[in-house]
């Protein structure tokens, strides 16, 4: 299983410990360095990729409502627009964990059910809102300034993205003072049923 896999910086560790046992302590020190680091960069591309991967179901389904339900009028305008936002986070998230030396997030299998605008809406609500808390909780884990930099800027329009659409149904914009961020396993967990299938990172 995916979750069973060594992150760069373990095996890097793992193997430096093993050479630890056979030359002693003092001549791994670099090593052992060079393994943390690693496992600091991993933990940078996972929070990268955990954000990535929201983009790309985000993407996905405005694709899939433009051909559904042809909308016009202020829907129309606002699909356009946030797709396109959601276009350039892509490209901006995918060179950022290639800087890192990471793999970007694939797009995966995305499975949308609804009959009519309103409900595509609520389904939509929830994919942004689960993608903003998703940043949320990724934030602190970003460590390079760039990287930070990156992930903040786009999750203040994740917000309006999320504010839009509960416009758009008739709701109240932002219902919350305060709202806290998901790990990445709630966050993905929290759309899991648009997806078919997440396994924990």
């Amino acid at each position: 299983m995916q979750g069973l896999r060594l992150t760069r910086g373990e095996a890097l560790l793992r193997g430096a410990l093993a050479a630890g046992a056979a030359y002693g302590l003092p001549a791994i020190t670099p090593y052992v360095r060079t393994a943390l680091a690693a496992g600091e960069e991993d933990e940078e591309v996972r929070a990268l990729n955990l954000a990535l991967s929201f983009e790309l179901i985000e993407r996905k389904f405005y694709e899939e409502a433009k051909k559904r339900l042809k909308p016009t009028g202020s829907l129309g305008q606002m699909i356009d627009l946030l797709a396109e936002d959601e276009r350039q986070h892509i490209e901006a998230l995918t060179a950022q964990i290639e800087k890192l030396g990471g793999t970007p997030e694939p797009e995966g299998e995305y499975a949308f059910s609804y009959i009519d605008a309103y409900e595509a809406l609520r389904h939509l609500r929830d994919i942004e809102y689960a993608g903003l808390r998703a940043y949320n909780g990724a934030i602190p884990s970003v460590k390079s300034e760039e990287a930070l930099k990156l992930m903040a800027s786009i999750a203040q329009i994740e917000g309006r993205h999320v504010a839009a659409v509960r416009m758009e149904r008739g709701g109240t914009p932002a219902p919350l003072a305060f709202d806290p961020g998901q790990s990445n396993f709630q966050a993905r967990s929290s759309v899991v049923k648009f997806t078919g299938g997440w396994e924990a990172q």
